[in-house]
């Protein structure tokens, strides 16, 4: 029978009138009875026999434990159990009460006991590599399991990084790492002590930031038995009192402020990174670099599109961390140095003392990929009907006439036709003065008509549905700008909202020096952000193939528990200020993204949203119009697409490109087919 009582829920009056109570409250002290060294029996037993009016004393967490977000914080600590078994039990997990891995057993004679470093109620941040943060108690179990035999953990002991054995004695001195910019047990740390402070999981209250409540009587006249329960994920529970510094007591030797220093300004950076505002960034960037941001306001995918004026061009990542494969960086992000600290500090990510390029890095999925390559080659481009349109002479027929087209530059004065479309509408809710710094370029604007709502408000989004009719089906698309620092939480409420199950991004995130799209995913596998209150997003898997990056992710709302996995395809072949020169690559992407694609429609985009988009969308409907044996029409389908969004297959090349890979499709059929008859 364990120690430690927690209210559960708080069912009915008068607890439930009064408001005080929640859930998750501990239980100190029933009427000046210290109940935090009872059994759960005993604490039920003694909260029954109380008079009718009592007087409680409860512990709350007013903040969740804050998890080290770089690795290489945090030493190694190598078990082999090749001999011998692990011998570590792990409870806990994101969805227990404290949202934390932890060590709840450990074998005698194990690989761990044998070992000597980790202890019961260690907190667990990383199993080979993997971060625990967002991983269920089953999740982890299961990531343990896989590291075997060779299982190298990273954890903390009451707020500090656990040592190895051999190496603890080059660590004397460090001190706690820093939380939420406070030293744990400092005064701005936010933590109010009460009568009988204590440990959970090796975590102090300066970490837990647990405190006693005012001593408020409580009427009694409700069945304890259905208000308070047995904590089952702590069940190691520990009741020393918190060992809480003073602020005198970081006055330690030269040495080791130095090393403390470094890890503040390197976990206040990472913290800026994940959540601080723009605005001085932008500031500094009007004020210094305005020849710079007109020369930066040109953008491939918009020839003469300019920038909000108000708007400068970002790298730094909302909620998401800096994503690297190896040695080489996705998305080939410039390296430029931060802006200088306040006061005294002088380290910047590009400083050799902080190997910032080496961690975090993303996992491959080479021993279980998502698809083969002989698997990819097999998919195929469009389904032929046989003795249909586009077999025999009829498939000839079509390939002279569309080789015609193209010989006399008809798709040319197709373009310039469709230039004098009319607008659908004035897009003025994208015109409001609260909106306009949601847009990544000023005059690409999504049309009222059309355009994506958010919310049973209406919120404004740049992104825009596309219907096509394809045959006896209908293709839907949204087709939106690449999110900006601002918008990537507005990106996927509008993804969980239209039950998006696929995207594909048709840009990198900085291509020519210029950043195309904010990226909007994490770049670890197993790595977790909250993309806003109600949204959790994780990358499960990654798989890199020629021409496109497949990622698959978790989004889960945490107020239901309803979980969604989603693929994003990201196209990384096409070339800047160009199209791509063979088409393969873009064909095999638009083979498999038909392919996964289950339900709801399919999110695209590059950067404003309209060009590489509009090129997509275009090739994809042209392809089901082959595979539905029906007669297509390049310019009646991008005449269709851009009465329901402005400009879309944007450039002249673009929509030459339309005809050259439909006609290399064509011509692909064709050679199959002479083969098969040869």
């Amino acid at each position: 029978d364990n120690t430690g009582c927690y209210i559960h829920d708080v069912v009915q009056d008068p607890a439930k009138s009064d408001g005080r109570l929640r859930p998750g409250d501990r239980l100190i002290k029933v009427n000046e009875t210290d109940v935090t060294n009872m059994s759960h029996t005993d604490a039920v037993t003694f909260l029954r026999a109380a008079p009718k009016m009592v007087m409680l004393v409860l512990g709350r967490v007013l903040e969740q434990p804050k998890i080290p977000l770089f690795p290489h914080l945090l030493p190694d600590i190598s078990l082999n159990c090749s001999q011998e078994e692990l011998g570590i039990s792990l409870a806990g997990g994101h969805d227990s009460l404290y949202q934390v891995l932890y060590i709840s057993d450990i074998s005698p004679k194990s690989a761990a006991a044998l070992e000597g470093t980790l202890r019961i109620l260690d907190i667990i941040h990383y199993i080979n590599g993997i971060s625990s943060q967002g991983l269920s108690l089953k999740e982890a179990k299961r990531a343990l399991e896989i590291a075997l035999p060779n299982v190298i953990l990273k954890a903390t002991r009451d707020g500090h990084p656990v040592f190895p054995k051999a190496k603890e004695h080059e660590f004397i001195g460090l001190k706690s790492i820093k939380q939420n910019g406070h030293f744990q047990g400092e005064p701005g740390s936010k933590t109010e002590k009460g009568p009988d402070n204590c440990k959970i999981n090796g975590e102090t209250n300066s970490s837990l930031q647990l405190r006693s409540l005012t001593q408020d009587p409580i009427s009694k006249e409700m069945p304890p038995s259905d208000t308070i329960f047995q904590a089952s994920d702590f069940n190691n529970y520990n009741n020393n009192k918190a060992e809480v510094q003073d602020e005198d007591s970081y006055d330690e030797d030269d040495h080791n402020q130095v090393i403390q220093y470094l890890l503040d300004v390197v976990d206040e950076e990472a913290q800026n990174l994940l959540n601080r505002n723009n605005s001085a960034s932008e500031t500094h960037h009007a004020e210094t670099n305005g020849k710079l941001l007109e020369e930066k306001s040109e953008d491939t995918d918009y020839d003469g599109s300019s920038l909000p004026e108000d708007f400068s061009e970002q790298t730094q990542i909302t909620g998401c961390e800096e994503q690297y494969n190896g040695n080489k960086m996705y998305g080939r992000l410039p390296q430029q140095p931060v802006m200088a600290q306040e006061e005294d500090d002088d380290v910047t990510w590009g400083s050799e003392e902080l190997p910032i390029e080496s961690i975090n890095k993303p996992q491959s999925v080479k021993d279980c990929p998502l698809i083969t390559n002989e698997e990819l080659a097999a998919l195929p481009v469009v389904q032929i009907f046989p003795s249909g349109n586009y077999t025999g002479s009829k498939l000839k027929s079509t390939i002279q006439k569309l080789r015609g087209v193209l010989e006399q530059g008809v798709p040319s004065k197709e373009i310039e036709s469709l230039h004098d479309l009319k607008p659908l509408d004035q897009c003025l809710v994208g015109q409001t003065k609260e909106n306009r710094k949601k847009n990544r370029y000023k005059n690409i604007l999504p049309y009222d008509t059309t355009r994506v709502l958010l919310g049973p408000e209406g919120g404004y989004i740049n992104a825009s549905f596309i219907r096509m009719l394809v045959g006896t089906k209908e293709y839907l698309y949204i087709a939106c700008q690449g999110p900006l620092p601002n918008t990537v939480a507005d990106f996927w409420k509008m993804a969980w909202e239209q039950k998006c199950t696929l995207i594909a991004m048709m840009t990198q995130e900085v291509e020519g020096e210029k950043v195309k799209c904010q990226r909007y995913w994490p770049n670890a596998l197993g790595k977790t952000t909250m993309v806003n209150d109600k949204l959790r997003l994780s990358l499960v898997q990654l798989q890199e193939l020629k021409g496109f990056i497949i990622r698959i992710m978790e989004l889960e709302d945490i107020q239901t528990g309803e979980l969604r996995h989603i693929s994003h395809l990201n196209f990384t072949a096409w070339p800047d200020h160009d199209t791509p020169s063979q088409p393969d690559d873009l064909i095999t992407f638009i083979s498999y993204m038909r392919h996964i694609h289950k339900s709801g429609p399919i999110i695209t985009h590059c950067s404003a949203g309209i060009g590489r988009s509009g090129t997509l969308i275009c090739l994809d409907v042209v392809l089901g119009l082959i595979s539905q044996d029906l007669e297509f029409d390049i310019s009646e389908v991008v005449r269709l697409m851009r009465l329901q969004r402005h400009g879309m297959v944007q450039t002249e090349d673009q929509y030459i490109f339309c005809y050259q890979v439909t006609l290399y499709v064509l011509r692909r059929l064709q050679a199959e087919e002479q083969q098969r008859n040869s």
